[in-house]
């Protein structure tokens, strides 16, 4: 898989006041980059949980706590009932 790294200067005292450790940082940034363009319309569910780095489930949690309401129709439950007959065959 391809990627783009992308160095992203924030001043050591900004981070220092966030309660998220250095270590995560960077997971954190993805999933927050990932929720924005999802709520935006900019990028599709299945490429925002793969930016985020999380399943689908773990992904409408992390919208949950951002607060961002996540469309899911009758469409994406049909589509997710003919997934789980597909995998008990």
């Amino acid at each position: 898989m391809a990627t783009l790294n992308l160095e992203l200067d924030i001043p050591t005292e900004s981070v220092g006041w966030t309660e998220i450790p250095q270590k995560e940082l960077t997971s954190e940034i993805k999933k927050i980059l990932a929720v924005y363009l999802y709520s935006k319309k900019s990028l599709p569910l299945h490429h925002a949980c793969k930016l985020a780095g999380v399943s689908k489930w773990e992904f409408f949690d992390i919208n949950k706590e951002f607060r961002v309401p996540v469309p899911y129709d009758i469409e994406n439950l049909e589509q997710d009932r003919d997934t789980l007959r597909r995998l008990n065959r």
